[in-house]
């Protein structure tokens, strides 16, 4: 799905494409940003651009629209990240992860690992 960094003006710009998911025009996102920020048309326009390049928003009849939900790309990036950090550092990462386990409380501590329990009899 997704495999770059996002940027805070990049993320700041899905913020609101969740929360208007009947989609943006350019115009409207830059004036939500000028009040907000003093951001010029151009920079609001580059950053929409760059999203699009990403794959992450889509632009349809002169809207905007984020193109994955928040949860999913969430996820996605998450599912990266994760991938990258075991690849890297092997061993290290597996301790690493399993000893930040315990700093959760049990209620999500327990979720986790069914989740993880799902995973291992999904791959038997």
């Amino acid at each position: 799905m997704y495999r770059f960094g996002l940027g805070d003006l990049e993320k700041q710009v899905l913020e609101l494409l969740w929360k208007r998911e009947e989609g943006e025009s350019l115009k409207n996102i830059w004036q939500y940003f000028e009040k907000k920020k003093g951001l010029a048309y151009t920079t609001v326009a580059t950053v929409l651009q760059r999203l699009l390049s990403k794959g992450l928003v889509e632009k349809r009849n002169g809207l905007y629209f984020a193109k994955y939900s928040k949860e999913d790309l969430c996820a996605s990036l998450f599912r990266r990240f994760l991938q990258g950090f075991f690849e890297s550092f092997g061993e290290v990462a597996y301790s690493s992860f399993v000893e930040g386990l315990e700093g959760l409380d049990s209620r999500r501590r327990k979720k986790l690992l069914e989740k993880l329990e799902e995973l291992v009899k999904d791959e038997k």
